[in-house]
């Protein structure tokens, strides 16, 4: 099984960015917050392969990990935003 690295960035890149715009309108009302959110939802779209790419295959498998996890790897959210939710909580106490 190939993991791919991008499928992992992407991954932690939208979780990050979907977090800090709840952040933004729930919390802390800093602009820096929705223009790194922004920001991090534009890489991640960036960084995700299109059908028609070789890439796309490994990037599909690394979120699928069917013979390994039972759940996709896209609904582990609440791995995803634990890093950025404690530089958050650490940055704005």
């Amino acid at each position: 099984m190939n993991i791919s690295f991008s499928a992992l960035l992407a991954c932690l890149s939208f979780y990050s960015g979907i977090y800090m715009v709840y952040y933004f309108f729930a919390k802390q009302q800093q602009p820096l917050i929705i223009f790194i959110a922004i920001a991090l939802l534009i890489f991640a779209w960036w960084i995700t392969p299109n059908s028609y790419e070789r890439d796309r295959k490994s990037y599909d498998s690394t979120l699928r990990m069917g013979e390994f996890l039972w759940n996709p790897l896209i609904t582990w959210w609440r791995l995803f935003i634990w890093p950025i939710s404690l530089l958050l909580a650490w940055f704005y106490p």
